[in-house]
């Protein structure tokens, strides 16, 4: 049986959690302030929430947990994903300031 006040305590923290904006939107905010309400701010926010979706199938067949030993067992493999999302963001953040006016 599960104690009431932990249960309240896991509650409140999950709320909390749920409605602090994170990365997440300031990056629907900025898309759609670039292209519109329903160019950018619809389509990153369904980007968004289909990032959420496979997450959580991942973590409900326990995929996550297994990633997770795997990159606290082997730094190189750790470093990968690190690397990835670095090189894409830089990318982002370089192609706007490329691109002619």
């Amino acid at each position: 049986m599960v104690d009431a006040s932990l249960y309240t305590a896991f509650l409140l923290a999950a709320f909390v959690r749920c409605v602090t904006p994170g990365p997440d939107m300031r990056f629907i905010v900025a898309m759609g302030g670039r292209g519109g309400t329903s160019a950018g701010g619809g389509m990153a926010a369904f980007g968004v929430a289909c990032a959420m979706f496979v997450h959580a199938v991942a973590a409900a067949l326990g995929l996550s947990a297994k990633l997770a030993r795997l990159l606290r067992r082997s730094r190189r493999v750790a470093r990968g994903p690190n690397v990835f999302s670095g090189t894409v963001f830089t990318g982002l953040a370089v192609r706007p300031a490329a691109a002619p006016k």
